[in-house]
């Protein structure tokens, strides 16, 4: 008997070592995260910039959904805004100051990331293809833009938000389901909500700008502007001395 539990205990130690030296040999650094998997990069470095977070015990999540609360603390991290702590929340559910998301909600609302429409936020609906897409254009600040280019979206399936949709799909920080079909309303799962992130990351940020066509960018000590090409002079009054290229070769 002793020997069959020692055999046993020597069989168990050696599956705790094997499971160990699997969960850590995943380059995302999540248990459930295999390398695998085509997200597993964009997970990796998510949790190296600190954008997304895990749900705890080693795990990030994958295949579960994103929720709107989550996403705008992710987006709050992204741009690095300081934390807005108000007395009182801005939305009906969002009240509750000890609630994880509350000041990360105040923080992106004080930064106009949601819907002025609304009275309500939803933190723990789960947040859909279009909403990401809205509130990352706004987050990024590219509102104004998004509205120029309303009337160009190639997605047939896209009622509300098409100026959002069409800016993000331009920038590559999101694609279609194929050439006609976005699925605006479908939920985004917590990996899709990661290679966004990571692709409106700063240090990429000039990299996706290159899909707008048709515009000029303009970077002067770490002032990026945006205008339509034929605003050139408009954007020189609040750059000096700027370099302006066009969109498509800007990298």
């Amino acid at each position: 008997m002793k020997q069959i539990a020692t055999r046993l205990t020597a069989l168990l130690l050696a599956l705790v070592m094997t499971t160990t030296l699997a969960l850590a040999a995943n380059k995302s650094g999540y248990s459930d995260v295999p390398d695998k998997n085509w997200a597993s990069q964009s997970i990796a470095q998510c949790k190296q910039y600190n954008l997304l977070q895990g749900i705890g015990n080693g795990k990030f999540g994958l295949g579960q959904k994103m929720t709107r609360a989550a996403y705008a603390a992710a987006l709050c991290r992204l741009m690095g805004w300081k934390t807005v702590t108000p007395e009182k929340g801005s939305y009906t559910d969002n009240q509750d100051a000890k609630k994880w998301y509350y000041s990360a909600i105040e923080t992106a609302s004080a930064h106009d990331v949601f819907s002025g429409h609304s009275t309500t936020c939803r933190p723990n609906d789960p947040i859909t293809r279009e909403e990401m897409a809205a509130m990352t254009v706004r987050a990024l600040g590219y509102s104004t833009l998004s509205g120029t280019v309303q009337d160009e979206c190639p997605f047939t399936d896209v009622s509300t938000n098409p100026g959002y949709i069409t800016l993000a799909w331009r920038m590559g920080l999101v694609v279609g389901m194929n050439l006609t079909t976005f699925a605006p309303k479908n939920d985004t799962t917590r990996e899709q909500a990661a290679a966004v992130l990571l692709r409106a990351y700063p240090q990429n940020k000039l990299a996706v700008l290159q899909g707008l066509e048709g515009y000029l960018i303009a970077e002067s000590d770490n002032i990026l502007l945006i205008c339509k090409k034929d605003e050139e002079n408009a954007i020189r009054k609040f750059v000096n001395d700027a370099q302006i290229k066009l969109g498509e070769e800007f990298i």
